[in-house]
């Protein structure tokens, strides 16, 4: 072989193994960046609900508050509470048998929440608001505008008001004396809490504030209406 092929040949074997050597190589660092940029990780859904202001929250539960306050005096006013005729001591009665709703439910039913308050006595009437950790009970609680400590608070438990109180379904004779002396009872009772009520507001809305928003999506329903 002549000494111009010997050349050419290696020539050609040096070009391949460089050519073999650029392919191994990684792609540049800007270039592995501008593919990233281009396709950015989707945030999840969490991420994508911004919780209301603090302001907002705060102003909108100011506003329950005063309904469902404005609700409560409605039902002091009036001084119709149900007639505990199946206990034989303290019981809390949602509805009783002549249709007559406690404060609490009363509160809720006149908020708009009827469909809900009349579930709630039809499949558990003796419910205790201090019990509630979740459900559509709990929604309501954390948007009412009072703290769950306040509803308990309201929804006070019933004396009967018969001499021998008996299982439900059984109808039993509400005994008039004892009806008006249970009345009398809870209209001063009832009075008292008003003024708790009242005087504690500032604190109770910061406390209800802090709890709805743990709730962003729940707290966005109470600010947009």
């Amino acid at each position: 072989m002549s000494r111009l092929a010997r050349a050419l040949v290696l020539l050609v074997s040096f070009s391949s193994v460089a050519a073999a050597a650029g392919f191994a190589q990684p792609p540049p660092a800007a270039a592995v960046a501008t593919v990233s940029s281009q396709f950015p990780v989707e945030p999840t859904l969490e991420r994508r609900i911004e919780m209301p202001s603090r302001a907002e929250v705060r102003k909108a539960l100011a506003e329950a508050r005063a309904k469902n306050l404005a609700s409560f005096h409605t039902y002091m006013r009036l001084g119709v509470f149900p007639n505990n005729t199946h206990k034989g001591g303290f019981a809390n009665v949602w509805r009783d048998d002549s249709g007559h709703f406690c404060a609490a439910a009363t509160i809720m039913r006149m908020s708009g929440n009827d469909v809900l308050a009349t579930k709630v006595a039809d499949e558990n009437n003796g419910l205790r608001l201090a019990d509630v950790t979740q459900g559509e009970v709990m929604s309501w609680i954390l948007t009412s505008g009072f703290t769950q400590e306040e509803l308990a608070l309201i929804q006070r438990p019933f004396r009967p008001v018969v001499d021998k109180p008996a299982p439900a379904p059984v109808l039993v004779e509400v005994d008039p004396d004892m009806r008006r002396a249970e009345t009398a009872r809870l209209a001063k009772l009832y009075k008292s809490i008003d003024k708790q009520l009242v005087a504690k507001q500032k604190q109770s809305l910061d406390l209800a504030v802090d709890r709805l928003m743990e709730n962003p999506t729940l707290a966005w329903q109470l600010v947009r209406g």
